[in-house]
């Protein structure tokens, strides 16, 4: 949903620049800080919980990089069912079935966003200029 409101506070803020009046600039300040903060809030959930997910990932490396081959066997069965709960689901923090909530995702939300407002202005932009009809 951020995204999704993200590309339209972009192209409502780009609309916003290209239209002449006298509200314009309350209008820019309104939208434009929408948008910093849209922005700014998909980029501290996609860095945190990227930053998650590198922990978790950490945390399974550092228990196979213990001593378990010194220890006893009860250790050894343990540390083995831990590391089979850990990465049975190869668990990670998703958006979706397939996209990882991490910093890739943040640039191809804000990549996509620069793709589709050009077209939205160039949608926009033809419709207003389309000869009126008697």
């Amino acid at each position: 949903m951020d995204s999704f409101y993200f590309i339209i506070l972009m192209y409502l803020f780009i609309l916003a620049c290209l239209t002449p009046g006298l509200d314009t600039a309350l209008n820019l300040i309104k939208i434009g800080s929408s948008v910093v903060y849209i922005a700014s809030r998909l980029f501290i959930y996609c860095y945190l919980f990227e930053n998650i997910n590198i922990q978790r990932e950490l945390v399974n490396f550092s228990i196979y990089s213990c001593k378990w081959t010194k220890m006893d066997l009860k250790f050894k069965k343990l540390l083995l069912f831990t590391m089979r709960m850990n990465d049975a689901n190869q668990m990670v923090i998703r958006a979706s079935p397939k996209r990882i909530i991490n910093l890739q995702l943040f640039a191809n939300i804000i990549s996509t966003s620069f793709n589709m407002v050009p077209v939205l202005l160039k949608i926009t932009n033809s419709e207003n200029h389309k000869p009126q009809e008697s």
